[in-house]
Order: structure tokens, then sequence, then C-alpha cells
């Protein structure tokens, strides 16, 4: 009798299975998260314009601050903002506004550090001062928290000569177990800033703290007198390519931005993504690119740029259609994202990090 029950229980078992399978083959494929990913949102960093007119600067202060969104979930596109709307820090030092910002953390996520641009536009009377601010102002988190953060520093990056430190960034670099921190300056012949200041090239440093750096040194400049800044650098061949970074920049004189691989590290050698009119912006009047992988599909990236010559200015989308080491790339337009946000940082995050971002901020 036992026999007879197993063998039929087996029989149902087998036909359950088969079924299941052909059900499993006959449904629709659908896009899922990759298994390894961690991942569940994405927190932007940004400032406001707010100006009333190209040129008009008068409502500046109140956008110079530290503002955020948390996505919806793992999509990349639709944002809620934090804090109400309010600003979640707010700079006390230097020129009491900060813009250009970036989110660094250390590769084990215990600490997180905030840097940005020591610039109020009002202060300063727009960007042509020969004075501007030659520091950087920077924010420590408490541990590993993402939501509470020691009060804003000042740290002078480069020497008297030099006219400004603008839109720094910072990336991980193993070998040297250091971050190297960039950003973008130019200089005068001697400190009393007579005549003008050379081209807008990308200086760098490095640091284990963000408090004590190396003397700034070249890293990259243009040709012919061209000027860039705005330079975005992320590693993006995982375990296994580690040599591989890409970056983007902004040309000054066209407004539009660009992209360069190494398969050799951070100091190169770099190659052009696509050609010479290889751009991500197909106008002008577009900078501060950002970019960064999808968290449910490992071949997707997402370039974002601040095209402030558009209506309305604020971040962009673009799709990198053949991956981010090639030319591609598709105006995903402004349905979701939202409007005005302007030269920022987004960092993905996990859930526990997620959490506790809606938890307080939220």
């Amino acid at each position: 009798m036992l026999a007879r029950m197993f063998c039929r229980l087996s029989k149902l078992t087998l036909l359950a299975i088969a079924s299941l399978y052909c059900l499993a083959q006959a449904a629709p494929s659908l896009p899922r998260a990759d298994a390894a990913s961690e991942y569940v949102g994405y927190l932007f960093l940004h400032f406001y314009d707010n100006y009333r007119a190209p040129g008009d600067y008068s409502t500046y202060p109140a956008g110079e601050q530290v503002f955020g969104h948390l996505s919806n979930g793992n999509n990349p596109l639709p944002y809620r903002p934090l804090k109400g709307g309010a600003p979640l820090l707010r700079s006390t030092v230097g020129t009491r506004g900060v813009r250009d910002f970036y989110l660094a953390s250390r590769p084990d996520e215990s600490q997180h550090y905030i840097i940005a641009t020591d610039l109020n536009q009002t202060a300063a009377g727009g960007f042509g001062g020969a004075f501007l601010s030659r520091s950087l102002v920077i924010w420590d988190s408490k541990g590993s928290s993402l939501t509470q953060w020691e009060p804003p520093r000042l740290v002078e990056v480069v020497p008297p000569n030099f006219r400004m430190a603008w839109a720094p960034e910072a990336v991980w670099v193993a070998a040297k177990n250091q971050f190297m921190v960039f950003w973008a300056s130019n200089a005068y012949g001697d400190e009393r800033h007579v005549g003008k200041p050379n081209e807008d090239k990308i200086y760098r440093s490095f640091t284990s703290d963000f408090k004590t750096f190396t003397p700034p040194e070249l890293y990259h400049e243009l040709p012919n007198g061209l000027n860039t800044i705005d330079m975005t650098i992320h590693p993006t061949g995982g375990a296994s390519r580690p040599n591989e970074y890409v970056r983007f920049q902004k040309r000054e004189d066209l407004g539009r931005c660009y992209g360069e691989v190494s398969e050799n590290g951070i100091d190169g050698p770099w190659t052009r993504i696509g050609d010479d009119n290889s751009f991500v912006n197909p106008d002008s009047n577009g900078e501060a690119c950002l970019f960064f992988q999808s968290n449910t599909n490992s071949a997707e990236w997402f370039v974002f740029v601040d095209q402030y010559g558009r209506n309305p200015a604020g971040y962009y989308p673009y799709l990198a259609v053949n991956g981010i080491t090639k030319d591609g790339y598709r105006d995903l337009g402004l349905q979701e994202l939202p409007k005005l946000l302007k030269h920022g940082t987004i960092k993905k995050v996990t859930r526990a990090q997620y959490d506790e971002i809606q938890a307080r901020w939220g």
C-alpha cells in the first residue's frame, strides 16, 4: 500500500514539475534585477540655480546650498524632494555658498565626504572675478551615516596665484589606498592676479582623510588653448577589467560634454569615445556630466547633463545605448526627472541607507 502511494505521488510530482517548466518556457521574458545587486535606489544631491533670467543672480544664495532628492526605488528617473525641499546642509564657512557637489565614500562605506565649490554668486559678482575661492567646502559624515554630518570646513587646495578651485570630485585609487581629488582651476603669473589667467585645466591631489592633501599637480589639459572643466571619473570594468575607467568633461568653448576611456587606470592613456564630433548633448550650453550604472541591469548606463540652455534648465537624462565605453546616447527627455536641478552627484544606496534617508529626510 505505502509503495503504491509513493509511486503515485512521485508521478504526480513529476507531472507538476513538467507543467511548471512548460509554463515558464511559454511565459514572456521579463527584465530582472541583477542577482548580485545590493542597491535599492539612488540619492541625488544638487543645488538650485533659481535665477530669474540668465545673468540675473539675485536669487542665487537661496539655491547655493546642499539639496537632495531620493529616487522612487530602483527607477533612476523619478525622484521626490527630501526634507520638504529645504536644504539638507548649509555652508557656514568661506563665501557661505556652495555649488557643484560630489559625494565620495570609502570602499567599505564606513565614511562619506561631501566636497563642494566654495562660491556665492551674489558675493562674487559672477564667475569672472580675478579673486575667487581657492578652497573646497567639505563635510565629513558621522561614521557611516548618510544623514548625519559634522559642520562644514574649508580646505585650501591651490596656491595664491590660482584663481579658483571649481567642481571638485574624487575617485578611490586602490593602489595608493587614497582618493584622487580633482577640480578645475586656472592661474595667473603671480599672486597679484595681474593680466589674464591661463586656460581652465584639471588639477589633482591625493588624500586619505580629506584634511591633508598632497600639493596640487596638473592632471589634464586640452591642446590649442582650449578650456575644460567639470570632469567626472569612475571605474567601469568591474572585477574582470579592474583598470578600465571612463571620464567625461566639458569643452568650454562648445558647452558640450564628451567621454574618454582608459584601459590602464586613472593615468591613461585615454581614448576619445567616438570621434572628435561625438558629444553626449547635441546642443550647446551643457555641463556637469554625471554617470552611473543601473542598479537593475548592469549593461545599462545613464549619463545626466546639466543643460542650462534648455527650457526648463537643469539635468537631462541620457541612456548610453551602446554601453558606457561606446559612442551613442539617447535623450530620455525631462518627463520624470525633477526640473532645475544643478551640478550634483548621484550615489547608489543600499536598503539600510535608503531607509535611513527616508526616516530622517523623507
